[in-house]
């Protein structure tokens, strides 16, 4: 019983830790995007529903977590779409970007 309770406990805080993280990402993940095929900052899955981000794509300079503008160099993250595994999952909108 006790074996079970300790197991449970750990993925419990494995839970809590990821949820956590995914949060961060999400709060700090704005500005000029760049989509890489390979060594991204971050894995990005595109969802319809529960995002961890809803993001808004700008033109002009991204000043919130949730916005961004995609360009082709210079950019402040690179991230690449995937549709297992990914480090944050986005939700693309017309308004109200921002962590969910």
């Amino acid at each position: 019983m006790k074996k079970l309770l300790s197991v449970m406990f750990a993925i419990s805080a494995v839970i809590l830790f990821a949820g956590d993280a995914r949060k961060e990402i999400a709060r700090k993940l704005y500005g000029d995007i760049r989509v890489v095929n390979s060594c991204p900052d971050f894995d990005v899955r595109v969802v319809s529903s529960a995002p961890d981000l809803d993001v808004r794509v700008v033109s002009s300079r991204p000043s919130k977590p949730g916005e961004w503008r995609f360009v082709n160099s210079c950019a402040d993250f690179d991230v690449r779409f995937v549709d297992s595994g990914a480090d944050i999952d986005i939700r693309f909108v017309n308004s109200n970007p921002g962590p969910r």
